[in-house]
């Protein structure tokens, strides 16, 4: 299933959105006074995050499958060794 840009944007931003910010932006909005300021910012800010990752996650399912492959697994096992 492909899914276009708005509908992909959506998705992430939904997803997204109840992760670190759900717990970040009412501590924000409790000790600054111009709580709305809070929120727009948190939301653009998100906004501008989601907008990237759409960007760049269409930009790489463009790229040829077998190499982007072999890219993904090395930086995958890479990832791994540095944690263990």
């Amino acid at each position: 299933m492909v899914l276009d840009a708005d509908s992909a944007f959506g998705l992430v931003f939904l997803a997204e959105f109840p992760d670190k910010t759900m717990f970040a932006m009412p501590i924000f909005a409790t000790r600054l006074l111009r709580r709305s300021a809070v929120w727009t910012g948190v939301t653009a800010a998100y906004s501008v995050h989601v907008v990237l990752a759409v960007t760049l996650g269409g930009l790489l399912a463009r790229l040829p499958e077998e190499p982007l492959r072999y890219v993904v697994v090395t930086l995958f096992v890479m990832a791994g060794g540095y944690l263990v």
